[in-house]
C-alpha cells in the first residue's frame, strides 16, 4: 500500500523491488536496475495518505502551541488529542487506518495464516509507504491503543518499522 502522495510513491520507487507490473503511477524518477523480482500487487490508497493538517499545514508544532496561546485557546496543543482545525481528527484518522487494518487482516494475513490448502504457502506480508505521523498512528492502531494516548516512539525518515502477529494469531 502506497500514499498517493508523490514523495511515497517516490520513495517505493527507491526500495526497488522490480513488482514486474507497472506502477498505478507515472514514474517519479529514472528506473534502477534490479535482480530481484517481487510479485506483489502495488495499491495507492487514501487511507495512507498523509494527515490533513487544515489550518496548520507548514506549521510547526511550536508556532501553532504559540498561535493557539495567542488566540487564547487554553491547555497545551497536542496532534493526537486535538487533530487539526480545518483538517483532520484524530478520530478520522483512526477511521481509515483501522479500516485499512480491516482490510489487511482480512485480504492478505488471514489466508497466510490459514490457507485452504496448507500445503500451499500465501503471501501474507505487507509493506506501507506512508509518512511519519500516519504510520505511528498505524502502529497505535495495529496493537488496539487510541491516539489519543500518543505514541511513544519515532519513526525517522525514511526508517523501517516492522509490525506482525505474535504465535500466527490474529488480533480481533
Amino acid at each position: 500500500y502506497v500514499s498517493p502522495r508523490k514523495r511515497a510513491q517516490r520513495t517505493f520507487e527507491l526500495i526497488n523491488l522490480d513488482t514486474q507490473c507497472p506502477f498505478p503511477w507515472q514514474p517519479h524518477g529514472a528506473p534502477e536496475e534490479n535482480p530481484l523480482v517481487c510479485h506483489a500487487k502495488v495499491e495507492v490508497t487514501e487511507d495512507v495518505r498523509e494527515w490533513d493538517y487544515g489550518a496548520y499545514e507548514g506549521i510547526t508544532s511550536p508556532e501553532i502551541r504559540e498561535m493557539r496561546a495567542q488566540e487564547g485557546i487554553p491547555g497545551t496543543w497536542d496532534i493526537w488529542r486535538d487533530g487539526c482545525p480545518d483538517g483532520e481528527s484524530p478520530d478520522q484518522i483512526t477511521d481509515r487506518l483501522d479500516r485499512l487494518i480491516q482490510e489487511i487482516r482480512q485480504t492478505w494475513h488471514k489466508p497466510a495464516m490459514h490457507p485452504s490448502d496448507p500445503s500451499t504457502p500465501v503471501p501474507g506480508d505487507v509493506l506501507i509507504v506512508a509518512h511519519g505521523h500516519i504510520l505511528r498512528a498505524l502502529a497505535m492502531r495495529w496493537v488496539g491503543k487510541s491516539l489519543q494516548d500518543g505514541p511513544a516512539f519515532l519513526l525517522e525518515a525514511g526508517g523501517v518499522g516492522t509490525l506482525r502477529h505474535v504465535r500466527r494469531y490474529l488480533l480481533s
